[in-house]
């Protein structure tokens, strides 16, 4: 299967900033773009500007969730035991896979050190499958890491376990493109 999909692609990342990570493909792919937090953080001021700038720049579309949780909120459902807003959040994507015919779900990767990234690919991998229970789909999930070479799979990742990527996409970014990131960034 090919990152750059015959049909819609949809990225889903946990907070504003991870898109940098993506540069090149969401440059080729133009996805539609969830992110499930505002990017507050700590200091509870969101960080949605500077990423809408850089997708739009990019020609990627913002989807119906962006960054309307805070990580404070996710956190506070974890150790409150309420699940019911990560029900939801994993409905309407798998809704949205259906709606849309994406055929590639990209996501942040589980790697154990923040959980709201893992809690993204968990969330992710559920509507993928869920979406293609209902329509008898194929949609496909990837991750990417945010930590260390993101060509390497992680090793000894969360609960010591061994991750092996199948396979390894890189996209080369041209000394033009390269520069563009780093003027964004």
């Amino acid at each position: 299967m090919s990152l750059m999909p015959d049909h819609r692609s949809l990225l889903v990342i946990s907070h504003p900033g991870h898109e940098l990570r993506l540069y090149g493909w969401i440059n080729q792919v133009q996805p539609l773009v969830c992110i499930l937090t505002d990017g507050s953080g700590g200091d509870g001021k969101p960080r949605l500007d500077k990423t809408l700038d850089i997708l739009h720049k990019l020609g990627g579309e913002t989807g119906p969730i962006f960054g309307e949780l805070s990580d404070r909120g996710i956190y506070g459902e974890i150790l409150h035991h309420k699940f019911d807003l990560f029900d939801t959040l994993c409905e309407r994507l798998a809704a949205l896979i259906i709606s849309h015919n994406i055929d590639t779900v990209v996501s942040d990767a589980m790697e154990g050190y923040n959980p709201t990234h893992d809690l993204c690919e968990v969330l992710v991998g559920a509507a993928v499958a869920i979406a293609n229970g209902r329509r008898n789909g194929t949609a496909r999930h990837y991750t990417f890491p945010l930590m260390g070479d993101p060509r390497r799979p992680p090793v000894g990742g969360p609960g010591g376990k061994t991750h092996c990527a199948t396979t390894c996409h890189t996209i080369e970014l041209t000394p033009l493109q390269f520069k563009h990131k780093l003027e964004m960034m």
